[in-house]
């Protein structure tokens, strides 16, 4: 998104830069739009909440988000990218740079819970877990199609064989 403006965004969508004009003042109202469906994508309020196992947890979370990159796969591409937070406002950038720490602080707990509770091998920390779970999510993100075949129920079931502590019986 270097170099985006109006006349990108209208003719990347199908549309007059005018009719942009008529349902937002300018781009950073554009772009603030933009941030607040990204929450509500990444956080919807109907989401069940974390009462489960924490492995059961982090898979119903991370098969969210997949499905929202099925439906939108746009939408993951610019948080990660952080491109929307270099085209809008300090504000916009300070919004965008805090859903990504949300989505980073709900992960490492579902994570820590189940360090906690023994369902992960003794030998892998907390920071390990988190990073294989980011790349398995980045490589879902920007290669769709291909990153990972059979998709994200594929990258589970091998992260957990990976992962999982056999003598947990979880």
């Amino acid at each position: 998104m270097g170099g985006f403006t109006t006349s990108t965004l209208a003719r990347r969508v199908g549309v007059s830069q005018a009719a942009l004009f008529r349902h937002f003042p300018n781009l950073d109202a554009i772009l603030d739009a933009a941030v607040t469906e990204l929450e509500i994508l990444l956080f919807p309020e109907d989401a069940a909440p974390d009462e489960g196992a924490p492995l059961d947890d982090l898979r119903s979370l991370l098969g969210r988000r997949a499905a929202m990159l099925r439906d939108r796969p746009g939408v993951l591409r610019i948080l990660f990218s952080h491109e929307l937070g270099r085209a809008g406002t300090p504000r916009t950038a300070q919004r965008v740079v805090a859903l990504r720490r949300r989505s980073m602080a709900q992960l490492t707990s579902y994570l820590q819970r189940a360090v906690d509770d023994g369902l992960v091998r003794e030998d892998v920390t907390v920071k390990e877990l988190v990073s294989i779970v980011y790349g398995m999510i980045l490589s879902l993100v920007f290669d769709v199609d291909r990153a990972v075949p059979g998709g994200f129920e594929s990258a589970w079931v091998t992260f957990l064989r990976l992962v999982r502590n056999e003598g947990a019986g979880a």
